[in-house]
């Protein structure tokens, strides 16, 4: 029985076929670790690195606002008319399908970097080959979907901030800046599992944590979604209208 360096594979291949399954022990073993080491602080760094990516995502969303035209009509709850509760449930909706999806890019990467070599110990010649490349394949789609993700979100949010910007006759720097009370938290929130992809296993080569590591995160990003979707239908409104007089 060995570690192969790159994975965190242990090759014990009857093992893996037995109660507990390699997922869940890989699930309870990560956490059992980040429990003695204080989850406070795997989670901290996570939030680190995806605090990073959203600021880069309103820095981003700022150029494309500045070269964007203005569309004739805006809606901003709590602005252009007063809030409702189906606007809390649109936004809590939108983030959570963008949680949804950056914790399934988590979850690829965990299959194709810890399941798909521990099942590809078992075969050898074509198989083992088809499994490498299937694995390849699916970091591939990973990377893909993440730069998808920030590209069309800066596109979209960028667009709509030139002309709710316009509209209130103010700079969209200015517009973002108020929007930035929730706009922060809450993209930090949504891009929590790709940044624990980043650091656990992009940098620390531990891709058996990856599929613990998309429940903590996502654990943790829920309930943040949520009180960022309040704040931005009940209070952000109010700092945008003092911002813009």
């Amino acid at each position: 029985m060995g570690t192969n360096p790159e994975t965190g594979i242990v090759d014990d291949s009857a093992a893996t076929r037995v109660w507990p399954t390699l997922a869940h022990r890989d699930v309870r073993d990560a956490f059992g670790r980040w429990r003695r080491q204080g989850f406070a602080r795997t989670v901290g760094i996570w939030a680190l690195v995806s605090a990073a990516i959203a600021v880069g995502l309103i820095v981003a969303t700022g150029i494309v606002a500045t070269m964007s035209s203005p569309g004739d009509d805006y809606d901003l709850a709590g602005v252009s008319r007063p809030a409702e509760f189906s606007d809390l449930r649109f936004v809590v909706t939108g983030n959570l399908l963008v949680l949804t999806l950056h914790a399934l890019a988590c979850v690829a990467a965990y299959l194709a970097r810890r399941s798909l070599p521990a099942e590809a110990a078992h075969y050898g010649g074509f198989w083992r080959q088809l499994n490498s490349h299937i694995g390849a394949a699916a970091m591939w789609f990973v990377a893909a979907a993440t730069a998808f993700s920030f590209v069309t979100q800066a596109r979209f949010l960028g667009a709509t901030a030139a002309t709710i910007a316009d509209h209130l006759h103010t700079m969209p720097a200015a517009l973002l800046a108020g929007l930035s009370l929730h706009a922060i938290p809450e993209l930090t929130a949504v891009f929590l599992p790709l940044a624990a992809w980043m650091v656990t296993g992009v940098r620390q080569r531990r891709w058996n944590d990856l599929l613990a590591a998309t429940f903590l995160s996502s654990i943790v990003a829920v309930p943040v979604v949520a009180v960022c979707a309040l704040v931005e239908v009940y209070v952000s409104p109010h700092i945008v209208s003092a911002i813009v007089g």
